[in-house]
Formats: C-alpha cells, structure tokens, sequence
C-alpha cells in the first residue's frame, strides 16, 4: 500500500492483516531542502517528494486525472512546495502580461508607421 505523507515528512502506513495496524516515523530531518515533485489536476493537487516517484508511480497518477507539472520545486515540506509553485506561476503569468503588453504596444507603432507612410505618399 502507498504511504501518505503528511506535513512534516511524517509516514503513515495503514495495513490490513486481520486487525489494521499504523506504523508512523519521521522521514525527514526537519529544516533539510526537499525537491518535490507537483502533480496537478482540476480539484486539486498533490506534492510528492521526489524520491518516491517512480516512473509506475506518474503512470498511476495519470490514469487517476492527474498531471505532472513540469518544475520540480525544493521545499522543507508540502505547504512550501505550494507556495513557491504558486509564486513560480504568478511570476511567470506576470511576465507573460508584460511581454504581451509590449507586443501590443509594438504592433500599433508598426501599424501607425505603415498608416502614416501609406498616406504621405
């Protein structure tokens, strides 16, 4: 069964042998710089440490609707890893509105330009 992770690294396993047993241990040091690996899908996301995805385990998170976002983000844990993921996005859709706030600004100088040397001539 796959484990759950939780906010600080903390494992949970849930088996099921005639009576259900949990075994909970810290995976992480605290304070110590992860890459996570950032699933998303339209109700929701998941942030996974790198280290326990596999090339099965992406297969297995596709055929569930997700999909694999193409950054790995380093993080202390899952809370951060969202945050800079969508610090990273905003970032980016911000530069996105720039770029195409100039390239609009362009092209109406271009068409001013080819306007007013249509009509001189």
């Amino acid at each position: 069964m796959r484990p759950e992770l939780y906010e600080h690294g903390q494992m949970v396993y849930h088996e099921i042998n005639g009576e259900s047993t949990e075994i909970t241990f810290c995976a992480f040091k605290e304070g110590v710089m992860h890459k996570y690996v950032i699933f998303i899908k339209n109700k929701g996301s998941m942030a996974i440490p790198r280290e326990f995805v596999t090339p099965s385990y992406i297969k297995e998170m596709k055929k569930k609707g997700f999909r694999k976002h193409h950054i790995e983000i380093e993080a202390n844990n899952e809370k951060e890893a969202f945050f800079k993921i969508n610090e990273h996005n905003e970032d980016y859709l911000n530069s996105l509105r720039e770029l195409s706030g100039s390239a609009v600004i362009c092209g109406v100088f271009v068409i001013i330009i080819t306007l007013t040397a249509f009509f001189k001539s």
